[in-house]
């Protein structure tokens, strides 16, 4: 298993220009890490929320080297978004001006109502806040605004498609997935009852299967 942090995030580069995340160039960096594992045999490609669309993006474009997709709360289209996260995205902050950053405490409990994590150990909701507070902001802004959408697409990924997602999700639209399945040829689908937009962190005895 192979693990990559996305461009802006985690333990990658974090540029300081805002072109630096656009959708274009957050796949492109993906794409070049995964040619430079050079693999020899179809592999199945996991991706969550923006990762999901970084998954489903190299399915359209490199399908070959696929065996399957696992996509977790995946975003395909800006149509799940909330209207105020929607205005929020096309309207980020400008470059230099100084950025507000919560106290840690603050920042767990807006990840708590944000990503519905309420579920999460302790120790856990903390390190969801310390991630997010060490995303570069045009990572989080920049990477998610002005997708392509990719729901006209779904009928060409031909190829088995696991998606799961939570029913309380507050980031992306619940219903939004089940709408997808119903593009995909080989879709198959797992809803969550009292999860959130994180599944895999609130449920793992259920997602990791």
């Amino acid at each position: 298993c192979h693990a990559l942090d996305l461009l802006g995030h985690g333990d990658s580069a974090k540029p300081t220009a805002p072109e630096a995340y656009s959708p274009q160039a957050i796949c492109a960096h993906a794409f070049a890490w995964i040619e430079s594992l050079n693999l020899k045999t179809p592999f199945r490609l996991v991706g969550h929320s923006l990762g999901g669309y970084v998954a489903l993006h190299y399915a359209l474009e490199h399908g070959q080297n696929l065996h399957g997709l696992g996509l977790i709360a995946p975003y395909y289209s800006e149509d799940q978004l909330h209207p105020l996260t929607h205005q929020a995205l096309h309207k980020p902050p400008k470059e230099g001006r100084r950025i507000w950053q919560p106290q840690l405490w603050l920042s767990q409990l807006i990840s708590i109502w944000f990503n519905n994590a309420a579920r999460l150990q302790p120790s856990a909701r903390r390190q969801l806040a310390l991630d997010e507070r060490r995303a570069n902001l045009w990572a989080l802004f920049g990477g998610a605004a002005g997708i392509d959408d990719l729901y006209p697409r779904l009928p060409e990924v031909n190829m088995p498609t696991l998606v799961i997602w939570g029913a309380r999700d507050r980031t992306l639209d619940p219903a939004s997935f089940p709408h997808m399945l119903g593009a995909l040829p080989e879709g198959r689908g797992l809803e969550i009852e009292r999860s959130g937009h994180i599944p895999q962190l609130a449920f793992p005895e259920q997602v990791n299967p």
